[in-house]
C-alpha cells in the first residue's frame, strides 16, 4: 500500500522488480496459487495484474534459511551407514535421494513463508 493507503495494480514486469525476481517466476506464481493477481482479456489490455498490497504481502515474509549444518550432519550418518553395509562406499541413489530431500526441504520452507504460516 502506498503513503496514502491507496490500492493499485501493477504488471508482472513492476512486480517482478519490486520483488527482485524475474517476470517468469511471479507469472508461475500466480499460475500456481502462490501469489494472486488478475488476468485482463481484453483486447488492448492483456496480461497478469498484481495490486501492490499483494507485492507488499510478498516482501513482508522472508523465506526461511536452508539448515546445512543438519542437513550436512544427515548426511555423515547416512555415509556412516551405508559404508558399515556396503564395505566404504557410497551408493549413488543415496546421495541423489539426500539431494532430492534437501531440495523438496528448501520447496516446503518457501511456500509456508508464502502462505504467511510460522516458522518452526
Amino acid at each position: 500500500m502506498d503513503a496514502r493507503g491507496y490500492t493499485y495494480t501493477m504488471t508482472v514486469d513492476q512486480a517482478a522488480a519490486l520483488l527482485h525476481v524475474r517476470p517468469a517466476t511471479v507469472r508461475r506464481w500466480l499460475r500456481c496459487g502462490k501469489m494472486h493477481g488478475h488476468y485482463l482479456h481484453g483486447p488492448t489490455l492483456r496480461g497478469w495484474r498484481v495490486t501492490n498490497r499483494e507485492v507488499d504481502r510478498l516482501l513482508g515474509k522472508e523465506a526461511p534459511p536452508i539448515d546445512y549444518e543438519r542437513i550436512l550432519a544427515r548426511l555423515a550418518e547416512i555415509y556412516e551407514h551405508s559404508s558399515r553395509l556396503t564395505g566404504g562406499r557410497m551408493p549413488t541413489e543415496t546421495v541423489a535421494e539426500i539431494i532430492s530431500h534437501a531440495r523438496e526441504e528448501r520447496a516446503q520452507q518457501i511456500e509456508r513463508a508464502l502462505r504467511g504460516d510460522p516458522v518452526a
